[in-house]
């Protein structure tokens, strides 16, 4: 079978043709998509079309898990989020909780509580209220609701590397070790070989209502699934303050910024209804 990762030479301004406008000379320059055309249409919400067939080859294998995210109805306050990451078996491995803005998905802090429930390690996400960055355990979050990085202040932190980084496209919200590589369709054998080692794990851009879900909750609680590099998942299981701090961070979009346009909680209707 053709190793999907050793095709072609990632792209930078200098081998672009000469023909190329600045602006995407810009975005290959600074890993960003190029904006779409006035009148085009726009894609699948959020993070792109499709998954590529490198990534579909490399990931087909990797155990699917869950993450859960449930919301408190409308009149709790304060309004509390809750997520879950379960294992293949259902096994909860961790559970995250925190304070969030009402009618929002994501946290309002200033902290949430991640637990590793196998252990019982717990790990504490604080936002600084000044500058508004997240951290969690050595990292500290850079970055809005479609890209980000997480960097440790510590050259070492167990089998987890200094700097993890995710971004959406494919359908998927992606998490690399390192910074994340340039995702374009053309990209050459280089970038595509990278992406193929750094890739740590993906979650689906696409949440859906559980089919077993109570009527007296229904809309509250949404799913999504998730997938880990099993030799990294190996890895960094052996030490469960490590698994706790990396799903927190695989995680991430969905509690320190949000992913309101991907996964909207329900909306309190006008006159309370």
């Amino acid at each position: 079978m053709t190793n999907p990762c050793n095709s072609i030479v990632a792209p930078t301004s200098s081998n672009l043709p000469t023909d190329a406008c600045p602006q995407f000379r810009r975005c290959v320059d600074n890993h960003l998509p190029p904006r779409r055309a006035a009148g085009n249409k726009r894609r699948a919400m959020g993070c792109g079309a499709s998954v590529p067939a490198w990534e579909t080859e490399l990931t087909s294998s990797w155990p699917s898990m869950k993450m859960s995210i449930t919301w408190s109805h409308w009149d709790d306050k304060p309004q509390k989020l809750k997520l879950t990451v379960a294992d293949t078996d259902g096994v909860e491995l961790i559970v995250l909780r925190g304070s969030m803005s009402e009618g929002e998905s994501r946290l309002a802090g200033p902290e949430a509580i991640v637990t590793a429930e196998a252990s019982g390690t717990t790990l504490t996400a604080q936002r600084d209220s000044v500058s508004n960055v997240w951290s969690l355990g050595s990292y500290a979050r850079s970055g809005g609701n479609r890209a980000a990085q997480w960097q440790s202040s510590q050259e070492s932190d167990g089998t987890l590397p200094k700097l993890i980084s995710l971004n959406c496209s494919g359908g998927r919200l992606h998490v690399w070790r390192g910074e994340a590589p340039l995702y374009l369709s053309e990209s050459p054998s280089i970038a595509n070989k990278k992406r193929c080692d750094d890739l740590l794990g993906f979650l689906s851009s696409k949440g859906r209502i559980p089919k077993d879900a109570d009527m007296g909750t229904y809309g509250f609680v949404h799913e999504v699934d998730l997938s880990v590099a099993p030799q990294f998942m190996q890895e960094v299981s052996k030490e469960k303050d490590q698994l706790a701090l990396f799903l927190g961070i695989l995680t991430d979009f969905f509690w320190s910024r949000g992913m309101d346009a991907v996964i909207p909680p329900p909306r309190k209707r006008a006159g309370g209804a």
